[in-house]
């Protein structure tokens, strides 16, 4: 893939850049320049396609001046296998490490999902041993984080024959969901709600995003000046102890507040919110709008 041969190969076998959207060059090849080398033979056969690799290359290193400029997006890898030398909220921790140098170099930040074939690995404190719904709930859930910290897109994959994952393909059951908060997401216009964790695990260390709330929570502005509030538990079974955590969110305007998939709603008065979050899950929170559009 390095070569330009390799992508006069590839375009000699009548492929056009209208049969693929962009590559994944493998972080595995441990060397931005090696990285770059792709990415120009590529362009040379394939101008319109665009190219990404994973995040994690960019955290530190000689090279990374020359890396940022030579990729068109960048994406960040979550891990639905579990990984118990990680905090479920590595991901979060990760893009909130990262992400703003990619940004603040011209790029778009995805979070790129993944289901392995361990990802029913899990621990004795998990009620849902081996099941395709536990597999589901921590894609979801560290898809949100991806959203918390700062993606602003989604790529999605999985290893749909991998041996042992569960029957599952995707983020399809997210996926109605994402599309529903895409304006608020992709308009980038986010800042850090106060938490108070008042039961249950109140934090968790994310290496590199430092300590983080177990449950914590952003307010998004979309391009209208809509408010949605999005929170997540930042914790896994393990790290929760099997239990839920109770929280106080503060700095909410005040009004009505549609919470998102659970037909329901949140009246705040005093700028609060207060709610209780399971171990991987997440609350949508959109101040509904008066009849003239305003708050």
């Amino acid at each position: 893939m390095e070569s330009e041969s390799f992508w006069e190969e590839v375009r000699d076998m009548g492929v056009t850049d209208d049969d693929f959207y962009g590559v994944y060059f493998p972080d595995e090849e441990g060397s931005p320049s090696t990285l770059i080398s792709m990415y120009t033979g590529m362009k040379k056969y394939f101008p319109n396609a665009v190219a990404g690799d994973y995040l994690g290359d960019m955290q530190t290193g000689p090279d990374d001046e020359e890396f940022i400029p030579g990729l068109d997006v960048c994406y960040f890898t979550t891990y639905t296998k579990f990984h118990p030398e990680r905090p479920h909220a590595w991901v979060y921790g990760n893009l909130i490490a990262n992400a703003p140098d990619w940004k603040n170099a011209g790029k778009t930040v995805y979070v790129a999902t993944e289901a392995f074939g361990q990802a029913i690995e899990v621990n004795d404190l998990d009620p849902d041993l081996n099941t395709t719904q536990k597999v589901v709930d921590r894609h979801e859930s560290q898809i949100v984080m991806g959203i918390l910290g700062g993606a602003q897109g989604v790529f999605s994959y999985a290893y749909k024959y991998a041996e042992d994952t569960p029957g599952y393909t995707g983020w399809t059951s997210f996926k109605p969901k994402y599309e529903q908060v895409w304006p608020w997401i992709m308009n980038d216009n986010r800042t850090l709600l106060t938490t108070n964790v008042t039961s249950g695990r109140t934090n968790i260390t994310s290496d590199p995003g430092g300590t983080i709330d177990a449950v914590t929570a952003y307010i998004f502005t979309d391009a209208d000046g809509r408010k949605l509030v999005v929170s997540s538990s930042m914790l896994d079974y393990t790290e929760a102890n099997g239990t839920a955590n109770n929280a106080t969110i503060t700095g909410v305007p005040d009004g009505m507040y549609d919470v998102l998939w659970e037909n329901r709603t949140v009246n705040v008065t005093d700028g609060t919110i207060n709610d209780t979050w399971q171990p991987y899950k997440y609350h949508f929170y959109q101040l509904e709008t008066n009849d003239t559009g305003t708050m």
